[in-house]
């Protein structure tokens, strides 16, 4: 099981939901927030760092059980419960799971460990895939044959002008992930 991660049965579909140590990891990262707020980027954000700003949201939530009116979750005159935002997170699972494994590649997906893969996954939460894949270096240090894990880290939370936006943004987080990346857990 060291090359399997906990977020796929053996056979390697998907699982249908996160592990509740990872779930309650990512509620940690991001804190389960019950109101909409703007985050960091000012992205409209609600429940374990949701963004409701991207195409598809609202059909997120509803797929889940939320009825409360949009726009007064948006605008913050509503609000959901602490169960419809691990409902969310659970719902959105698959999304990250894939964008992670495709940002590693199949190979190198194959030789991580729970905990990196884990960690990826919790990156691509927090970035989501569009911005984890500019991640270049990253990348390309994670393809390597044999993987570098440990640049793969570095690049994580470096750019060639110093701190990674991601590292500025949120460096516990971002160190704590990077240490996971590079098999060097906490």
């Amino acid at each position: 099981t060291q090359g399997r991660s906990i977020y796929e049965p053996p056979h390697g579909s998907v699982s249908p939901q996160p592990p509740e140590d990872e779930l309650a990891q990512l509620a940690r990262d991001e804190d389960v927030r019950t109101t909409a707020y703007n985050d960091t980027r000012g992205v409209r954000t609600i429940g374990i760092g949701f963004n409701m700003d991207q195409p598809g949201a609202e059909n997120i939530a509803r797929s889940v059980g939320i009825t409360q009116n949009w726009g007064d979750l948006r605008s913050g005159e509503a609000s959901i419960t602490r169960e419809q935002a691990f409902a969310i997170q659970r719902a959105m699972h698959p999304t990250f799971v894939a964008s992670a494994r495709n940002f590693a590649g199949t190979a190198t997906w194959g030789l991580m460990t729970i905990d990196q893969r884990n960690a990826l996954i919790n990156v691509a939460s927090n970035l989501g895939p569009g911005t984890l894949h500019r991640f270049d270096e990253m990348r390309d240090a994670l393809r390597e044959d044999p993987p570098n894990f440990v640049e793969a880290a570095r690049q994580l939370v470096t750019t060639g002008e110093g701190p990674s936006l991601f590292a500025t943004q949120l460096p516990n987080r971002s160190a704590r992930a990077a240490r996971r990346i590079a098999g060097t857990p906490e």
